[in-house]
């Protein structure tokens, strides 16, 4: 689709791209809350990416709203899910949601609002990350980290049933807003200064998509796309509202521990040095700490005898550029931390990320 022709009916219109695999118990409360949204123009475009549990059924019980298309394929990943939702968008501009998340009602309108104040190609908003209680993919309640952290202070008797609690006090929502001109937002992201790298939680316009797809056959693709993204923006915008609820399950992609994703995820960050370097050399050392954090994830995830030749590859990086991480005045202190742990012991900076849980969520996307 030639993503700069669009019909008056199209004009402002935002395509909601929804990749769906194994998502039976959490779709519903996902989609429900899309057509929650107080912006007037919006598609949902849902993509069953072959599951194989009842979520095509449920996805076929959303096609009788006339704004929600839906498609099923054979399964080929997420990547190939979001690609084939790309190309069906009939947007100006997209959003991303993924399938065991939901948003708040304002979340488009929050999202445009910033794009039309700034003249941004990009808007990300703040999030709320929450914890189920419970078993995966039950009713119970499910709370924020705030409301974790407030238990714990009045020694809530239910703490212990929290699952992947990391205990953080999270900043009040604000008004503040954060413009970034050309692509300078590059260097945040790779910087991990409010920006992650994932495609859910933002708004971009469509046309940015026709130079940068998500690497398919693959894993950790978000991890090859994002910089990709913020390189080809002319402007992004970052609001401290969150608008968007992050769930941590046990199921989480972000959270598996698989072999195979993290040797995707290495080398997605090797080809983003490659990239960066070649093309925007003045964000290089924000790559550079952007790789070591891959590292510490890696290194804290993977055992030697899992990927001997992977383990040795993270290590030699992790030393090699710890001193340049510790020197360096930009890299957010997590980073500057385990740098220094480096570099008297690497064997030490892996004890200490696998000894506390939070350790590893520290270095994710």
């Amino acid at each position: 689709m030639d993503s700069t022709v669009f019909d008056k009916n199209s004009i402002d219109k935002i395509s909601v791209i929804v990749p769906v695999y194994q998502a039976e118990a959490n779709l519903k409360s996902c989609v429900d809350s899309i057509l929650a949204q107080t912006y007037g123009n919006f598609e949902i475009i849902l993509v069953d990416d072959g599951s194989r549990d009842a979520s095509p059924e449920i996805c076929d019980e959303y096609s009788e709203n006339e704004i929600v298309k839906v498609y099923h394929q054979e399964n080929r990943g997420a990547a190939a899910a979001r690609n084939f939702g790309l190309n069906k968008a009939d947007g100006l501009y997209v959003s991303f949601v993924d399938s065991d998340d939901t948003v708040e009602a304002e979340y488009l309108s929050y999202l445009k609002s910033l794009i039309d104040r700034t003249e941004s190609q990009i808007a990300v908003c703040a999030h709320d990350d929450i914890y189920p209680v419970g078993n995966e993919g039950s009713n119970e309640l499910k709370k924020s980290a705030k409301e974790i952290t407030e238990g714990l202070k009045r020694g809530a008797a239910d703490a212990k049933d929290y699952v992947n609690t990391e205990v953080l006090e999270k900043p009040k929502a604000s008004e503040e807003i954060y413009f970034y001109s050309g692509n300078s937002a590059l260097e945040d992201l790779l910087y991990q200064r409010y920006f992650m790298s994932v495609p859910w939680g933002m708004l971009s316009e469509r046309k940015l998509w026709d130079k940068v797809r998500f690497p398919e056959g693959t894993e950790a693709e978000d991890m090859g796309t994002m910089y990709r993204l913020f390189a080809e923006s002319d402007g992004v915008v970052y609001g401290c509202r969150s608008m968007y609820n992050y769930y941590h399950r046990r199921s989480n992609t972000m959270n598996s521990t698989k072999v195979s994703r993290n040797v995707a995820y290495y080398k997605h960050s090797r080809d983003m040095l490659k990239f960066v370097k070649e093309k925007y050399v003045l964000y290089y050392p924000a790559a550079l700490s952007r790789h070591f954090s891959v590292c510490c994830q890696i290194l804290a995830e993977v055992e030697k005898t899992d990927n001997e030749l992977l383990i040795k590859h993270v290590r030699n990086d992790i030393m090699k550029l710890a001193p340049k991480i510790a020197r360096d005045q930009k890299c957010r202190s997590q980073n500057k931390s385990a740098a220094v742990l480096a570099m008297m012991s690497v064997d030490a900076l892996k004890g200490t990320l696998k000894t506390y849980e939070k350790g590893r969520q520290l270095y994710l996307d």
